[in-house]
Protein backbone atom coordinates (compact mmCIF):
# COMPACT_ATOMS: atom_id res chain seq x y z
CA UNK A 1 0.00 0.00 0.00
CA UNK A 2 1.51 2.86 -0.78
CA UNK A 3 -0.95 5.41 -0.76
CA UNK A 4 -3.52 7.14 0.89
CA UNK A 5 -5.87 6.31 -2.21
CA UNK A 6 -5.01 2.38 -1.93
CA UNK A 7 -7.03 2.73 1.33
CA UNK A 8 -9.95 4.59 0.33
CA UNK A 9 -10.27 3.83 -2.93
CA UNK A 10 -11.23 6.83 -5.63
CA UNK A 11 -14.88 8.20 -4.81
CA UNK A 12 -14.49 10.47 -7.32
CA UNK A 13 -14.12 8.12 -10.37
CA UNK A 14 -11.15 10.59 -11.77
CA UNK A 15 -8.58 8.62 -13.69
CA UNK A 16 -5.54 8.68 -10.95
CA UNK A 17 -2.44 10.80 -11.74
CA UNK A 18 0.44 8.97 -13.35
CA UNK A 19 3.89 9.92 -12.67
CA UNK A 20 6.75 8.40 -15.23
CA UNK A 21 9.81 7.87 -14.12
CA UNK A 22 12.28 9.19 -16.57
CA UNK A 23 14.69 6.49 -18.13
CA UNK A 24 18.58 6.45 -19.10
CA UNK A 25 20.72 9.11 -19.43
CA UNK A 26 20.07 11.82 -21.35
CA UNK A 27 23.29 12.40 -24.17
CA UNK A 28 24.23 15.91 -25.13
CA UNK A 29 23.68 16.72 -29.11
CA UNK A 30 26.18 16.59 -31.26
CA UNK A 31 25.79 19.99 -32.04
CA UNK A 32 25.82 21.56 -28.64
CA UNK A 33 28.86 24.29 -28.56
CA UNK A 34 31.71 23.32 -26.34
CA UNK A 35 30.61 25.95 -23.48
CA UNK A 36 26.84 23.95 -23.70
CA UNK A 37 28.37 20.61 -23.73
CA UNK A 38 29.28 21.92 -19.99
CA UNK A 39 26.40 23.49 -18.69
CA UNK A 40 24.05 20.40 -20.18
CA UNK A 41 26.45 17.85 -17.40
CA UNK A 42 26.16 20.00 -15.03
CA UNK A 43 22.00 19.98 -15.61
CA UNK A 44 21.89 16.29 -15.96
CA UNK A 45 23.98 15.37 -13.07
CA UNK A 46 21.49 17.50 -10.83
CA UNK A 47 18.62 16.60 -12.26
CA UNK A 48 19.42 12.41 -12.86
CA UNK A 49 19.76 12.51 -8.75
CA UNK A 50 16.04 13.80 -8.46
CA UNK A 51 14.80 11.40 -10.82
CA UNK A 52 13.43 13.85 -13.07
CA UNK A 53 15.58 14.24 -16.41
CA UNK A 54 15.51 10.70 -18.99
CA UNK A 55 17.20 10.33 -21.95
CA UNK A 56 14.00 11.29 -24.00
CA UNK A 57 14.81 14.95 -22.40
CA UNK A 58 18.10 15.78 -24.37
CA UNK A 59 16.68 18.26 -26.45
CA UNK A 60 15.35 19.82 -23.95
CA UNK A 61 17.82 19.84 -21.58
CA UNK A 62 20.18 20.82 -24.43
CA UNK A 63 17.74 24.11 -25.65
CA UNK A 64 18.10 25.00 -22.15
CA UNK A 65 21.96 24.74 -21.62
CA UNK A 66 22.25 26.95 -25.13
CA UNK A 67 20.04 29.49 -24.43
CA UNK A 68 21.56 29.42 -20.42
CA UNK A 69 24.97 30.24 -22.35
CA UNK A 70 23.49 32.88 -24.95
CA UNK A 71 22.41 34.79 -21.75
CA UNK A 72 25.90 34.79 -20.84
CA UNK A 73 27.07 35.98 -23.94
CA UNK A 74 24.95 38.12 -23.99
CA UNK A 75 25.31 39.89 -20.74
CA UNK A 76 29.36 40.03 -21.91
CA UNK A 77 28.86 42.04 -24.90
CA UNK A 78 26.10 44.53 -22.79
CA UNK A 79 29.30 44.78 -20.47
CA UNK A 80 31.91 45.49 -23.44
CA UNK A 81 29.92 47.42 -25.72
CA UNK A 82 28.88 49.95 -22.39
CA UNK A 83 25.90 48.66 -20.66
CA UNK A 84 22.29 48.95 -21.22
CA UNK A 85 22.18 52.41 -22.62
CA UNK A 86 24.48 53.23 -24.94
CA UNK A 87 25.04 55.96 -27.45
CA UNK A 88 22.98 55.92 -30.86
CA UNK A 89 25.08 57.04 -34.28
CA UNK A 90 23.32 60.14 -34.13
CA UNK A 91 24.28 60.53 -30.73
CA UNK A 92 21.15 59.98 -28.68
CA UNK A 93 20.48 57.14 -25.69
CA UNK A 94 19.53 53.54 -27.32
CA UNK A 95 18.78 50.38 -25.49
CA UNK A 96 21.85 48.21 -26.29
CA UNK A 97 20.59 45.59 -28.55
CA UNK A 98 22.10 42.27 -26.73
CA UNK A 99 20.22 43.42 -23.64
CA UNK A 100 17.03 42.09 -26.21
CA UNK A 101 19.07 38.59 -26.70
CA UNK A 102 19.92 38.26 -23.30
CA UNK A 103 16.21 38.85 -21.81
CA UNK A 104 14.57 36.44 -24.75
CA UNK A 105 17.48 33.88 -23.49
CA UNK A 106 16.45 34.40 -19.94
CA UNK A 107 12.83 33.83 -20.37
CA UNK A 108 13.81 30.50 -22.55
CA UNK A 109 15.84 29.84 -19.86
CA UNK A 110 13.02 29.92 -16.80
CA UNK A 111 10.18 28.69 -19.06
CA UNK A 112 12.33 25.20 -19.71
CA UNK A 113 13.52 25.42 -16.11
CA UNK A 114 9.67 25.31 -14.88
CA UNK A 115 9.72 22.43 -17.21
CA UNK A 116 11.70 20.33 -15.19
CA UNK A 117 10.92 21.42 -12.25
CA UNK A 118 13.44 23.88 -11.02
CA UNK A 119 12.23 26.83 -9.99
CA UNK A 120 10.28 26.39 -5.88
CA UNK A 121 6.70 26.99 -7.43
CA UNK A 122 7.49 24.23 -10.25
CA UNK A 123 8.81 21.89 -7.23
CA UNK A 124 5.58 22.05 -5.90
CA UNK A 125 3.99 20.63 -8.78
CA UNK A 126 6.36 17.56 -8.84
CA UNK A 127 5.64 14.62 -7.20
CA UNK A 128 8.39 11.92 -8.63
CA UNK A 129 9.03 9.78 -5.65
CA UNK A 130 11.24 6.66 -5.63
CA UNK A 131 9.05 3.73 -5.59
CA UNK A 132 9.98 2.32 -1.89
CA UNK A 133 9.11 -1.63 -1.32
CA UNK A 134 8.44 -2.53 2.32
CA UNK A 135 7.94 -6.47 3.65
CA UNK A 136 4.72 -6.06 3.85
CA UNK A 137 4.60 -4.50 0.32
CA UNK A 138 6.38 -7.77 -1.23
CA UNK A 139 4.21 -9.81 0.70
CA UNK A 140 0.32 -8.48 -0.52
CA UNK A 141 1.50 -8.62 -3.97
CA UNK A 142 3.56 -11.97 -4.46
Amino acid sequence: MNSNQDITGNPGKRKPKSNPVATGQPQPPEYLSKAAKGVFSNLVAQLGQSGIAGEIDAVALATLAENMVLSRKAQDQIDATGGEIVTGPNGGQLQNAWLSVKRKAEDNVIDLCKQFGMTPQAREKISIKPEVKDDLDSFLNE
